[in-house]
């Protein structure tokens, strides 16, 4: 059995209670409800499960605190109005209220339009400092920690709000742009060095002339309103720093061109890889001296517990798929249908039916099931909604798989041929001019 935590120190003044004759009653069975609610013990049986509690316990007990609020509104406008209140005791007392009651249903309105992705959030980074503070336990000779703790629930999912709030206030505020989307990315995974340097999770530390922050879905023209129903939210932000990770800006050009992928290499631990996906790049030269297959198989270090969303990980894993169809990347392609190469990562990441619909208008035909099951969600949309979305996302995808810039034979007529200066272009990029294979 387990006691969840309050969510927060009590919100609701006592201040003037006792004065509030005909509503102290009412106030005090408020407030013990409220109290019940924070004692209710659960027993839980998986972590997943615990976080979608511990949302369920949150939503209660902001409601509860409203009521609260409500009552106890009333009861200091009744005070005021029979003059037992002063007008600065009065206003000082319900701004502070208000202030409180804005900040509960701000909260409310977070979950109720993203409550599916911030799940996600807060299982993922639950699951990784759980078996972080498993591994201290374990190394100190302590008695490890109940199975589910609702504290480090609590904890995680205050910071990923905080997190969710930013976000929003920062693309409402601020026009976003590459520049401020790299620096969000490299802050956020505690990127950036003291002197001029920046941290690539693969390649360790590099001059920060050198990086990049690679986006995992692209930022399709157009295409919020049907990324939003592929990733059930309200509301996208391919800008958000979850969407990005920092990468060698030679790395982050071979993930956009499909020369090499990430995968999850675990699922009780969760780790991820690079892994080479065109063979063709083996053993060409970049990064001055070494090849594309030293990075094969390269464990992705972070310097903290946050990590890309897993939901933009796994997409991008399906659209490095569609687009070694598109170029002819026939071996990758193989692979991923004989199950050679998969991602073993199970969760509810992307609506199923879209991604089926915009796979088989790029493919030509269904994609494999073992691709999407287990790792999607269906979100009970019209047909004829998903008909549209499904290929509207398929047109911007294609689109983009075929621009100079992501696709290492677009221009095969114009680029230079020449394997050897790979690296060098990758050192002093030029818009114009990207590398072939």
């Amino acid at each position: 059995m387990l006691s969840r935590p309050g969510p927060r120190e009590p919100v609701t003044p006592q201040l003037y209670c006792e004065l509030m004759e005909n509503h102290f009653v009412d106030l005090e069975a408020l407030r013990w409800d409220s109290e019940r609610i924070s004692k209710t013990r659960l027993k839980m049986k998986s972590t997943k499960d615990a976080v979608s509690d511990y949302f369920q316990y949150r939503v209660a007990c902001c409601m509860s605190d409203l009521e609260y609020l409500s009552c106890y509104g009333t009861g200091l406008r009744e005070l005021f109005f029979d003059k037992i209140l002063e007008d600065k005791e009065y206003n000082e007392t319900m701004r502070s209220m208000q202030e409180d009651e804005a900040t509960i249903r701000h909260e409310l309105c977070l979950v109720d339009l993203f409550r599916h992705t911030l799940e996600q959030d807060v299982y993922a980074r639950y699951e990784q400092l759980k078996i972080k503070r498993l591994r201290a336990c374990i190394a100190n000779e302590e008695e490890p920690r109940p199975r589910q703790d609702y504290k480090l629930i609590q904890t995680v999912f205050e910071s990923v709000i905080k997190e969710k709030k930013l976000s929003l206030k920062s693309s409402v505020t601020d026009q976003k742009d590459k520049d401020s989307f790299c620096l969000d990315v490299l802050t956020h995974y505690d990127a950036r060095g003291q002197v001029g340097g920046s941290y690539c999770v693969v390649n360790g530390w590099n001059i920060t002339s050198g990086m990049d922050a690679a986006q995992l879905v692209p930022s399709l023209t157009q295409g919020d309103i049907e990324l939003s129903h592929l990733f059930k939210e309200e509301r996208v932000d391919m800008l958000d720093w979850k969407n990005g990770i920092p990468l060698h800006r030679g790395l982050a050009w071979g993930l956009r061109c499909g020369i090499i992928a990430i995968i999850p290499s675990g699922v009780e631990e969760v780790a991820w890889k690079m892994i080479l996906i065109n063979e063709k790049y083996r053993d060409c030269i970049f990064m001055g001296h070494r090849t594309w297959n030293v990075f094969d198989g390269k464990t992705l270090n972070f310097r903290s517990e946050k990590q890309p969303a897993r939901r933009y990980l796994y997409f991008r894993f399906v659209m490095s798929y569609l687009q070694a169809v598109v170029i002819g990347n026939h071996d990758f392609v193989q692979k991923v249908e004989s199950k050679t190469i998969s991602w073993a990562l199970p969760g509810e990441f992307v609506e199923e039916k879209i991604l089926r619909l915009l796979a088989k208008h790029i493919l030509g035909y269904d994609m494999p099931s073992h691709l999407y099951k287990g790792r999607t969600f269906r979100n009970g949309q019209s047909k004829g909604d998903i008909e549209q979305v499904g290929t509207a996302l398929a047109g911007l995808l294609y689109s983009w798989f075929w621009k100079p810039k992501n696709s290492p034979i677009a221009n095969a007529g114009k680029a230079q041929r020449d394997r050897e200066a790979l690296w060098a272009v990758l050192e002093l990029p030029k818009d114009d001019f990207e590398p072939v294979g």
